[in-house]
């Protein structure tokens, strides 16, 4: 079938193409938009000198994180969020899980080891969905 000079396969291949542009272009505000975020609650909570784990602030972290280790496939980049994620609140036991996985990614098996040991102390229901990775 043609429509206006267009085949099937023509507006399907395209139709792909601007929903990869698409998507691209909401991970990429996504990103802008969690970062101007991030910029103004550490601004805000250094301010108020409350320097206690921040799970907000790690939640960017660990989503950002979690985009690129799932998305982007950036393990280098994942494993930077979930520690920047670790930092600001230690005990989430999920930021280890993805920095555990990225490690493994790139082949550093006993820093992923060690991560996932420090999730599975945190959170002993999580011993079985890390155990194929241990």
């Amino acid at each position: 079938m043609v429509w206006q000079g267009w085949s099937e396969a023509n507006l399907s291949s395209r139709a792909l193409t601007l929903k990869r542009d698409f998507l691209s272009l909401v991970l990429m505000n996504k990103y802008l938009l969690q970062s101007l975020a991030l910029s103004a609650f550490i601004t805000i909570q250094i301010g108020c000198s409350s320097l206690a784990p921040l799970p907000k602030v790690a939640n960017v972290f660990s989503s950002r994180g979690q985009a690129k280790l799932v998305i982007d496939k950036d393990y280098q980049g994942a494993i930077e969020d979930f520690t920047h994620a670790i930092e600001f609140d230690p005990h989430d036991a999920n930021s280890y899980v993805g920095r555990g996985i990225a490690y493994q990614k790139i082949g550093n098996t006993k820093a992923a080891r060690e991560d996932f040991e420090k999730a599975v102390s945190l959170n002993p229901e999580l011993a079985q969905a890390v155990k194929p990775f241990r």
